[in-house]
């Protein structure tokens, strides 16, 4: 029996050190435990530009056939396009072999059930860690019938699916910078964006897992330096930088300025607005006051969910949403099959640019004259619940809105906050926004004092 390391099965995925903790051994038993689970006929198999993510990726193929189900190999991918093939063919599920914005040394997996919807401890994963660890198969006498391994390149019309979304023809004239982090985003614009009007110029667009300039993460400022100057140098209107699988993507304006989540959020709603007119948007409760009065003010509907992917993705199917984000950087959207895609994230604000007579920072100003908020502080402490009730208490004596819909939310019209626990490490997340810099300070000043007091 292959021997696993259960931590590597996080909330969300997969995540170790290749290849002492993902290697092929275990991409097979997780691969057939996935088909084991979701009782899947037919599923699609992708992997990014890792040095190891070829590897996996056969023999996540090899357990996939071996447990009895179909495979649609992908090839060489971004995320995306498993979110599209899952979706557009109603596949049974999908595996990315993929780390994401991890350094080099790691590998993961990302498991998908139907309707392209990932697979997190609470819709499943947390099973197939069990069936994985147990390996049932290895037990059983009647041999399975193998499926069929059918080579699909769906290059071509993931392009033409996400120009029929947002068609890149009707840009205007303009020159942006894109960082693809020698990730996989770079192949998808390179076709997105081909016969657009757009000059873009590229930095680390060739896929390569050993990452020669940096980490393919670009909510890390260090790494968005290269972009920053090279938006100053060739005077470019945006800077648009994407993490490794393509999903998550980081803005900057024509002065180098990056655009924060919660505003980016707020841009691509305009456009939205737009075209569904009372639609419903969601995003988590961390921060996003930009957006709702945004959104409430053109007499649409703002939906708070707990923080996460799993929750944005609920809230949506719940409410019919166009539109989903979350603090973190991903977001949403109905057209996409509810999945996150950063392709659409940077064609809707070059699509707000083209219509637009004005700069990225001139768009962006009325949010960060009115919306202030620090980055997410953490603090470490192995008894979250007794400072969430510490914190709730202080406030509700104050007569001050509480809510314990995630962690403990504190909100008055003026500022609002979050506490909440992480989900793989022994630490509480804060986050806190408010209308002035000055109360910003203030309450930030109050609330880790809390937190500090008390841990």
């Amino acid at each position: 029996m292959t021997k696993i390391n259960p931590e590597i099965f996080r909330t969300y995925d997969v995540r170790g050190i290749y290849p002492d903790e993902i290697n092929s051994e275990f991409a097979y038993c997780a691969a057939r435990a996935h088909i084991r689970f979701l009782k899947a006929k037919k599923i699609a198999i992708g992997w990014d530009m890792r040095l190891g993510s070829k590897k996996l990726a056969e023999a996540a193929i090899r357990g996939a056939v071996d447990e009895g189900a179909d495979i649609y190999n992908l090839g060489r991918v971004g995320i995306e396009l498993l979110y599209y093939t899952c979706g557009k063919y109603k596949m049974d599920g999908g595996i990315a072999i993929t780390a994401s914005h991890n350094p080099k040394e790691y590998a993961g997996m990302k498991f998908i059930r139907e309707n392209a919807t990932s697979l997190t401890m609470v819709t499943g994963l947390e099973k197939i860690k069990n069936l994985t660890l147990i390996q049932p198969w290895l037990k059983e006498k009647q041999i399975k019938k193998k499926g069929q391994i059918i080579r699909k390149n769906v290059w071509h019309e993931y392009a033409n699916f996400i120009k029929s979304i947002v068609n890149p023809r009707k840009f205007r004239e303009m020159k942006i910078v894109i960082d693809a982090q020698n990730g996989m985003a770079g192949l998808a614009m390179e076709k997105i964006l081909q016969n657009s009007k757009i000059n873009y110029i590229k930095l680390n667009f060739e896929p390569d897992g050993n990452f020669p300039k940096h980490d393919p993460n670009p909510l890390l400022p260090e790494n968005r330096v290269e972009m920053v100057d090279a938006v100053k140098q060739e005077k470019a209107e945006a800077g648009i930088s994407f993490d490794g699988d393509g999903d998550r993507v980081v803005l900057i304006d024509e002065k180098g300025e990056v655009i924060t989540t919660d505003f980016v959020g707020a841009l691509i709603a305009e456009c939205l607005l737009k075209k569904y007119q009372g639609a419903a948007f969601v995003w988590d409760l961390r921060r996003g006051w930009a957006i709702r009065d945004l959104v409430e003010q053109n007499k649409a509907k703002f939906i708070v969910t707990k923080a996460g992917y799993p929750f944005i993705k609920q809230g949506m199917k719940k409410y019919k949403a166009v539109f989903g984000g979350e603090t973190s950087g991903h977001y949403f959207y109905k057209s996409f099959f509810n999945s996150d895609s950063g392709t659409l994230t940077a064609l809707y604000i070059l699509e707000l640019l083209s219509e637009e007579k004005k700069s990225l920072s001139q768009l962006v100003k009325k949010y960060r004259d009115n919306y202030f908020m620090v980055e997410e502080m953490n603090f470490e402490t192995e008894n979250a619940e007794k400072i969430f009730v510490v914190i709730e208490k202080f406030y509700k004596e104050r007569k001050i809105k509480t809510s314990r819909l995630d962690g403990v939310s504190i909100e008055t019209k003026d500022w609002h906050c979050n506490l909440r626990a992480s989900n793989t490490e022994p630490l509480i997340r804060f986050n806190i926004e408010a209308k002035t810099k000055e109360l910003l300070r203030q309450k930030t000043d109050e609330v880790v004092g809390l937190i500090k007091k008390n841990i």
